[in-house]
């Protein structure tokens, strides 16, 4: 009896684990109503400034640049608090849209033209960011955990950091 129980229990697990529920229209928000997924991620894809001041008063700038296939490049300008020095790094990765949700998966530094890869396995290296505003020439979202709200505005292909 508890073998067949056991059985049984396991197979409903499974019909249910595979039954997959399409949300109600409710439950979805995009950027602007009846903006496909198509339209979003063109839409994301090309040159993008954004900046925002960390918790520790540091100022960090960056230019990204998202291109069709999902892959990213982003150029990073650190800012210490009250200088004008910083330190730039070149990071590469991976970037999708699924629904209202924009997320980042951050595969590596660009170091002496070579991509210095990081920890597949940490966490910190995979981010989810809810989509609060897109339009042709700005992009708002916040980071689904820490709530970070990032701005950016489109550029030009070959801009340079404001300063």
């Amino acid at each position: 009896m508890k073998i067949r129980c056991v059985f049984a229990l396991a197979a409903l697990l499974l019909v249910n684990g595979c039954v997959a529920t399409k949300p109600s229209d409710k439950e979805v928000v995009m950027p602007e109503e009846g903006m496909s997924k198509q339209d979003i991620w063109q839409r994301l894809t090309g040159h993008w400034y954004g900046s925002l001041v960390n918790a520790n008063g540091s100022q960090e700038k960056w230019i990204i640049e998202r291109y069709p296939q999902g892959s990213y490049k982003v150029t990073s300008r650190i800012y210490q608090q009250g200088s004008t020095e910083f330190e730039e790094r070149i990071g590469v990765g991976h970037w999708g849209i699924s629904g209202p949700v924009y997320f980042t998966m951050f595969r590596g530094w660009i170091e002496d033209e070579m991509i210095t890869p990081v920890n597949s396995k940490d966490a910190d290296n995979y981010n989810a960011h809810k989509i609060d505003s897109l339009d042709g020439e700005m992009f708002s979202y916040h980071h689904y955990v820490a709530g970070a709200v990032h701005t950016e505005r489109r550029v030009a292909e070959n801009s340079v950091f404001p300063e």
